[in-house]
């Protein structure tokens, strides 16, 4: 029989566990069982997270960035808008919006 930690979906494969609580558990249940309690709590201060498309977005831009040596000074998560927001290029001329959805808005002011 197969049991679920209830905190994080962690599956425990001993049917001895199902039965017992996290401090009876075998150590290397009881490790995983404690980081999972440690993840969600750390879930519970960090507050709103971008959504996993817009961070998959955000690293390929970084990554993007970085291929063509453009230096990246701003990089901040809006939790009020829910955008990551980046300011980068060598005269802080490009501006990146990445929305929820993983879309991005791309503003390059060469006016300086």
């Amino acid at each position: 029989m197969t049991g679920t930690c209830s905190c994080v979906n962690i599956k425990v494969t001993n049917k001895k566990a199902d039965r017992i609580g996290s401090s009876q558990l075998p150590p290397n249940k009881k490790r995983s069982h404690t980081k999972a309690i440690a993840l969600q709590n750390l879930e519970n201060k960090i507050g709103d997270m971008p959504t996993a498309t817009q961070m998959l977005t955000a690293i390929a831009t970084l990554q993007s960035l970085s291929n063509f040596y453009r230096p990246i000074f701003l990089f901040r998560y809006d939790e009020k808008r829910k955008h990551i927001f980046i300011i980068a290029g060598e005269q802080e001329t490009i501006e990146i919006t990445i929305f929820a959805n993983g879309n991005r808005r791309i503003i390059i002011n060469e006016d300086i």
